[in-house]
């Protein structure tokens, strides 16, 4: 099983004849996916990024994105073995292994299937094998942080507009427009406003500040943003939580379930949203809540249920690109506390309507939307609107 699953990076076959089968493929998935609400709003999300950030591009593809009229079934199967060769290097990957033999046993069945030849850069700046990549690991060393996770090499993917003058980095649409709105026409009855904060940099693995955000404002309790809401019965639910992580940037999400009162009541559920933030930029970190997470997450990772193991393997070597050899297991779970307090002011205060990215997507703006179609493609309210063009 190790030897076959090596060869799909050592030498896959790529056949020809395939190809076009998969493209197809690709393409009935991607119509599957055009009436789910989730994917179209991700999409508009995308679409909102800098244009040159690859990020802003169409995440799955169909039939017209990957063999259009100009492009041979040759040209697509060129296309696909020089993305392989160029992407699918040893200094681009990690390789985590789980089984019942012993460390040396699993290391020599790594080796010998052949993962060390897999085709790398060579140029002496990381591992060349997976001999040399297990010593840099047994040595202490993280043998992939040249190589980052999510690194486009693009900067971040949002600009900020202030007044005139375009920055970065910062939150943006389409080319840099900082605290807008975006009407997003659902497909399914929902009544939703999310509101996405572009921060600064990768997010603090250590200290991890968006936990003790998203704990504050999840909360159910009484006084909490959702209690508030429920009162006035505008709201059915809140979440909260990192959305979008990479190198260059990542951005934290808050989202507002509404009803039907609060979707008329829109401005005051935001008034009500952007309050809260502002009272948490001014109320000091709970060092006593700050100690109590982290001792939670101490008990979430020592008494953690069994995941299985293809699933619990893919997490580790994802978790080798942002964690040193030793801290592998632990440092997506554990939380430093004081590292807390110190990252917790640096994320609230991004959280600012200024730098905000809203989109509203309920029954309301749909009929707002078939009104405008109704006016006439020459009308003003018609020229409000555009559409996405994969979705």
């Amino acid at each position: 099983g190790m030897d076959r699953f090596c060869q799909f990076f050592r030498c896959p076959t790529f056949d020809k004849e395939m190809v076009d089968r998969e493209v197809r493929a690709i393409d009935s998935e991607h119509n599957n996916n055009v009436p789910i609400d989730g994917r179209r709003l991700n999409q508009v999300f995308k679409r909102g990024l800098r244009s040159d950030h690859p990020g802003s591009g169409f995440s799955t593809g169909n039939l017209e994105t990957l063999l259009p009229p100009s492009r041979s079934t040759d040209e697509l199967h060129e296309a696909l073995v020089k993305f392989r060769s160029t992407w699918y290097r040893t200094d681009r990957m990690t390789l985590a292994v789980q089984g019942t033999q012993s460390l040396d046993e699993l290391e020599k069945m790594v080796v010998d299937t052949g993962f060390g030849e897999i085709e790398g850069m060579n140029d002496g700046s990381v591992a060349e094998s997976a001999m040399e990549a297990a010593e840099a690991v047994k040595a202490g060393k993280k043998v992939r942080s040249d190589v980052p996770r999510f690194k486009y090499g693009n900067g971040n993917p949002f600009t900020i507009t202030e007044g005139d003058e375009t920055s970065e980095p910062g939150p943006g649409l389409d080319g840099g427009v900082a605290g807008v709105m975006r009407w997003v026409v659902p497909v399914n009855d929902r009544r939703e406003v999310s509101l996405v904060f572009p921060l600064d940099g990768a997010a603090d693995q250590d200290g991890k500040p968006h936990r003790y955000v998203t704990h504050c404002l999840g909360h159910e309790g009484p006084g909490s943003l959702l209690d508030i809401l429920q009162a006035k019965g505008w709201a059915e639910s809140v979440s909260a939580g990192v959305s979008l992580m990479n190198d260059d940037c990542h951005a934290f999400k808050l989202g507002v379930q509404l009803t039907e009162a609060g979707e008329a009541n829109l401005d005051s559920v935001l008034d009500l949203v952007f309050e809260t933030l502002a009272l948490m930029r001014e109320v000091p970190t709970d060092e006593a809540l700050c100690n109590e997470m982290a001792a939670m997450a101490q008990m979430e990772f020592t008494y953690q249920d069994q995941v299985a193991a293809n699933r619990y393997v893919s997490r580790l070597a994802s978790n080798l690109y942002d964690y040193e050899p030793a801290s592998v297991l632990s440092g997506p779970v554990l939380i430093d506390p004081k590292a807390i307090t110190e990252g917790v002011k640096a994320t609230t205060d991004r959280l600012t309507p200024s730098n905000a990215i809203i989109t509203v997507s309920s029954t309301a703006v749909k009929k707002r939307y078939e009104e405008a179609v109704a006016a006439g493609p020459d009308s003003a309210a018609a020229k409000e609107w555009s559409t996405e063009r994969w979705y």
